[in-house]
């Protein structure tokens, strides 16, 4: 195996675990914003909701507004939705960050697989890698922000 054989490999290699560790910061980002999310677009309603009288209801209309106030008190302690919502948020994050990081994951797959035409996916992660050190990193070719 030849120095730029191994070098390409290693390009691959480090661009895949690159882009999956990225993922799991974008699953773990929005693990900790899903269950707030939901919170902030469910209880408004739910609250609402227990606190209205219906007036087309002349049965036992106190039963109802203590049934109504008991499950906001229930979803207000409960802890299992906000669980849920956070796996799905994981698993939404991991998938964003999948889908932010195509472009690497490609090419890392394709240095790691070809032999011709690894290298010039080498080349693509290089000049990716070049790409946002100049610009994301150093700010060269970004206009002035206030």
């Amino acid at each position: 195996m030849s120095l730029g054989s191994l070098l390409t490999k290693a390009t691959g290699a480090c661009a895949l675990y690159m882009s999956l560790i990225d993922s799991n910061r974008f699953g773990i980002a929005f693990k900790n914003k899903n269950p707030q999310a939901k919170i902030a677009e469910n209880f408004p309603d739910i609250y609402i909701q227990s606190k209205m009288m219906d007036i087309n209801q002349s049965y036992l209309p106190t039963i109802v507004s203590n049934t109504k106030r008991s499950y906001l008190n229930f979803r207000l302690q409960d802890s299992i939705m906000p669980c849920i919502h956070g796996i799905t948020g994981y698993f939404s994050g991991i998938y964003t960050g999948l889908v932010h990081n195509a472009v690497p994951i490609a090419l890392g797959i394709g240095a790691l697989a070809f032999k011709r035409a690894g290298k010039y996916c080498a080349i693509g992660l290089g000049l990716i890698a070049a790409k946002t050190l100049f610009y994301n990193v150093l700010g060269i070719g970004q206009y002035k922000k206030m």
